[in-house]
């Protein structure tokens, strides 16, 4: 377990890589985690101000490799917490793995994980996702990139555009989330909003939404969203 309070990052990072694998990349840390099933990471009054660019390529494809970044953190895991917290660096990932996922603060929450819990945190910076694998997915969102396992998330915003491209075989893009998925899970919402463009380009499934791109509603997992919006005319989305 850690805790981290009062740090600031400003400056660049670039990971770039031609191997399998699983990948976390963050503008402060790569992935929160906790140690036990008890207690957890926890993150408060923390900011990054840092360019996240991400590069995994491989004219073999990557059919087992996922690449996940964000602007603050790559990936919360087990019983993590995050307040008052922010990212305004931006944020790209281009990935021939079979599962690309951008976040503008966390790119994932990871769908194995309960008790995670955000909350007065937002993002300012450009989300860019770019994803060159005909078979795989690709998660983009202004806030998380994929939001799974057990979070509760509260007073939250995301304002940075959000934009793909490629020939990934599926798109998710949301102007705070890209996917929601909760699967046995219980994921609350509240208090959020987003006002981030989303364009996107190539692929033969995308979905994009000006809050929220994807719900999965495989098995008995809860979701509610609550108090939440998005503006119709910035982000481009009418749903």
């Amino acid at each position: 377990d850690a805790a981290l309070s009062n740090i600031g990052v400003a400056g660049a990072i670039s990971f770039t890589n031609v191997n399998t694998g699983t990948y976390f990349t963050g503008g402060l840390v790569g992935q929160a985690s906790g140690s036990s099933t008890s207690s957890g990471s926890v993150l408060r009054n923390v900011f990054a101000d840092v360019d996240v660019t991400v590069s995994l390529t491989n004219s073999g494809g990557l059919a087992q490799t996922q690449t996940t970044a964000g602007g603050l953190i790559g990936a919360l895991a087990r019983l993590s917490s995050l307040h008052n917290a922010y990212a305004t660096g931006d944020v790209s990932n281009t990935g021939a793995g079979n599962l690309v996922t951008t976040g503008g603060l966390v790119g994932s929450t990871l769908s194995s994980s309960t008790g995670i819990q955000m909350s007065t945190v937002y993002a300012t910076g450009k989300v860019r996702g770019v994803g060159s694998n005909a078979a795989g997915n690709l998660n983009l969102g202004g806030l998380i990139g994929n939001a799974a396992g057990s979070l509760a998330l509260t007073n939250a915003y995301a304002t940075g555009s959000v934009t793909s491209s490629g020939a990934i075989a599926a798109k998710y893009m949301g102007g705070l989330i890209g996917t929601l998925s909760s699967a046995t899970s219980v994921i609350n919402v509240q208090q959020v909003f987003a006002t981030g463009m989303l364009s996107n380009s190539g692929g033969s499934i995308f979905r994009l939404g000006g809050l929220v791109g994807n719900v999965v509603n495989s098995g008995a997992g809860v979701k509610t969203l609550s108090n939440a919006y998005w503006d119709p005319v910035s982000t481009g989305q009418t749903s």
